[in-house]
């Protein structure tokens, strides 16, 4: 039993400490997927899949620097994914400047995996020209990511060649427990992809975590169930739950960039099989 605790207005930014979130919006999708199911019993089995979610990405100003978390999905024209009407695409220097951001401060990118709505803002498409966002700035991709990323270019994947080239000129490879800067930790948890990582926030005052596709909407606080992407999806419900308990246990804020409405949220467990999960406050400011 679950007791959602529902905000009366939702914001991207939440300060806390001397250290800035911002969960930007790269607009609402409507997905169709036809997915093969990897659950057990289901090996064969395929389904479509239609539903609606926001593609978000993160921007972290902290005392030690300025960081991305994932790009979004940009421009790049994909079947699967509809942009919804009342989303129009922005340029990523327009998405950013909306907040006072420019490109040129960030100091680092940390991306959860490579699929195409976590790195397609790396780039601006244009009539099949694809013009980079980000020069010369380091790009935090799991090692086993990138292995899983050499794999996926034996299947002929033209655009991905074009994104994993420009990526490896300013990789910096991670492992589970890496410190990108003081307060950021790196956090591998494998499942929707094989490399695939969450990003790990402590400000001194409070824990947060960027659940990339681990956790990517509140409803997987309430529910246990996989993405229709997972690779792994029995491997996802499990690392889910030891993320879930650990934030439990360490008061965490969790961080979405697939919710719609929410963008932060954290967890509390009442008794057994009963949770809590609140949505942060109107004005998104927590009290340390």
């Amino acid at each position: 039993m679950i007791n959602m605790q529902a905000q009366t207005k939702n914001k991207n930014i939440l300060t806390l400490d001397d250290w800035k979130f911002i969960n930007i919006s790269d607009g609402l999708f409507d997905v169709n997927f036809n997915v093969k199911s990897k659950l057990q019993g289901k090996s064969g089995e395929y389904k479509n899949e239609h539903f609606r979610l926001s593609i978000n990405f993160l921007f972290v100003e902290s005392p030690h620097g300025k960081y991305l978390i994932d790009l979004g999905l940009g421009n790049l024209p994909l079947k699967m994914f509809k942009r919804h009407d009342t989303t129009p695409y922005l340029p990523m220097a327009e998405k950013l400047v909306k907040y006072n951001l420019i490109e040129k401060d960030v100091d680092g990118i940390i991306l959860t995996h490579l699929h195409y709505d976590h790195i397609g803002g790396y780039f601006e498409f244009d009539s099949g020209a694809y013009t980079p966002n980000f020069n010369n700035i380091p790009c935090y991709i799991h090692c086993k990511e990138w292995e899983y990323g050499k794999k996926k270019l034996n299947n002929g994947d033209a655009v991905f060649k074009i994104y994993y080239n420009a990526l490896s000129k300013n990789l910096h490879l991670t492992e589970c427990g890496q410190k990108i800067s003081t307060g950021i930790e790196i956090y591998f948890t494998g499942g929707h992809t094989p490399g695939h990582q969450i990003v790990l926030f402590d400000t001194k005052g409070h824990k947060l975590c960027y659940g990339g596709d681990i956790i990517a909407t509140e409803t997987q606080l309430i529910k246990n169930i996989p993405f229709p992407f997972d690779y792994d999806p029995l491997q996802t419900k499990k690392i889910r739950e030891e993320i879930c308990r650990r934030a439990i246990e360490e008061k965490w804020i969790f961080i979405f960039d697939h919710a719609p409405h929410i963008k932060y949220a954290t967890l509390e467990k009442i008794k057994k099989n009963e949770y809590i999960v609140t949505f942060l406050p109107k004005n998104n400011n927590l009290k340390t």
